[in-house]
């Protein structure tokens, strides 16, 4: 019996990522939200397509409480589809995908430092915390999954000189790449720094250190499978009312999520840890279309985020 977890369940290419779970044989997909009716709303819905293997549960990856209370509901659910299955079983989350995720900044007004702190809190923080209550969880072989972007890469190979050496030390631990990203925030607040002249500074500074942690744990975890990949520039919430960023079309996140079917299902990403996934198809491309691959931790600095 395969089960999933989604953060950031409940639309774009969370929900997405809950469809491809259940595509590809999942038979429970739990489907992390921050408001949890709305999230039963939606598993109720899924269900007339999908069957009865989808279960909300209420997330708010920058909570403690939220996330704690969260890995209780799965270690202790009794969905229907537990029933024959032992106590340890019923434990165990073979799929576990950090999709929640924000991008605040404004493009126009430029980068303010909430937005920065908050875009660190969800993205990188969120993630580390909610992955770390959800480990004991997780039964050798188990996949995690951290949905990142090429932004993120591209980043990486714009830090200065001792960032990026802190990033890539063979040592790094938690407590170093948190004080890295309390770093950033303090760059962030000098608008004369050469981060802040980045597209969107925040977030690519998520990305890159949410794909440094993605690498730390996979060396920690060897009995994992923990991996990262980019859905690529997709029409999701992100886009913003218009559906745009910087003039670039976005791509369907139908055709985005194909990288998670590659990276946790596909002969792609089998056996593979510590690996960067990439989903580079052009929009209009159908989803059967699609074309996944691996890239580099580190990518040659684009003029746009994606």
């Amino acid at each position: 019996m395969v089960r999933a977890f989604v953060t950031g369940g409940n639309r774009g290419l969370g929900l997405e990522c809950v469809k491809v779970c259940l595509e590809h044989g999942c038979e429970l997909v739990f489907l992390g939200c921050r408001n949890l009716q709305q999230g039963r709303v939606l598993a109720c819905e899924l269900a007339s397509t999908y069957g009865e293997r989808v279960e909300a549960v209420e997330l708010d990856v920058t909570d403690a409480a939220s996330i704690a209370r969260a890995a209780a509901a799965v270690a202790t659910s009794n969905a229907p589809n537990y029933a024959g299955h032992n106590e340890i079983e019923a434990k165990t989350v073979d799929v576990f995908v950090n999709n929640a995720g924000v991008l605040l900044e404004n493009y126009q007004d430029g980068l303010r430092d909430e937005a920065a702190r908050r875009t660190l809190a969800v993205n990188v923080y969120g993630a580390i915390d909610a992955t770390k209550a959800f480990l004991p969880l997780l039964g050798p072989g188990a996949k995690v999954l951290n949905v990142s972007s090429s932004v993120g890469t591209r980043t990486h190979g714009l830090l200065t000189q001792s960032d990026r050496a802190a990033l890539e030390a063979a040592d790094l631990d938690e407590a170093q790449l948190r004080r890295v990203a309390a770093s950033f925030v303090a760059k962030f607040m000098d608008p004369g720094h050469a981060y802040c002249r980045m597209a969107t500074p925040a977030y690519g500074a998520s990305k890159c250190l949410l794909n440094a942690y993605t690498r730390l744990l996979a060396r920690d975890r060897p009995d994992l499978f923990v991996n990262a990949c980019s859905p690529g520039f997709c029409k999701t919430d992100i886009c913003g009312p218009k559906g745009s960023m910087g003039g670039r079309e976005p791509k369907s996140a139908a055709l985005g999520a194909t990288v998670f079917a590659a990276a946790l299902f596909g002969d792609l990403g089998a056996g593979r840890t510590a690996t960067f996934f990439k989903e580079g198809s052009k929009p209009g491309t159908p989803p059967s279309e699609a074309t996944s691959t691996i890239e580099a931790w580190v990518a040659e600095p684009q003029p746009e985020a994606g």
